[in-house]
């Protein structure tokens, strides 16, 4: 059995602007309430306007990123519109972003995902994407960045 693994995943979500302060508390206590009833560990969540950073430890350590990333997006898609847990539909868009991490950098990243307000009163969502790609704890090689992935 491969050992299990920490996923941050950037999701990006489909719904104006407007609605995104009132919807952000919505979804963050939807993405805690799915993990509370599955065998994956939430570290964190927490997002500013149309995304949403997810930290977690998946225990089917033999999952690829895709999969887990598309198993959560869909399951937590159908279970929030069907019980009307969101005020609108949750609907996201097709690009994302998934990285494995090292248990070395939980740390700042639980920082990071807790201080979205702050850096995005600082910088665009693209800037903050590409500090996190700059940051030396990504690597892109096809197997960490997940683009586009439907």
């Amino acid at each position: 059995m491969n050992p299990p693994k920490i996923i941050h995943a950037i999701l990006l979500i489909d719904i104006p602007q407007s609605l995104a302060p009132s919807f952000q508390v919505d979804l963050q206590d939807a993405v805690k309430a799915y993990f509370e009833n599955c065998d994956d560990i939430l570290y964190a969540v927490n997002g500013e306007g149309t995304h949403i950073h997810v930290l977690a430890k998946t225990m089917k350590g033999n999952t690829l990123l895709s999969e887990w990333l598309q198993g959560f997006k869909t399951k937590m898609q159908e279970r929030m519109n069907k019980e009307g847990l969101l005020r609108v539909d949750l609907r996201w868009k097709p690009e994302h972003f998934a990285f494995e991490v090292e248990n070395s950098e939980i740390h700042d990243l639980l920082s990071m995902i807790k201080s979205q307000k702050v850096i995005h009163a600082k910088q665009s969502f693209e800037e903050e994407f590409v500090d996190i790609v700059n940051s030396g704890h990504v690597i892109i090689d096809g197997n960490n960045i997940l683009l586009n992935i439907q």
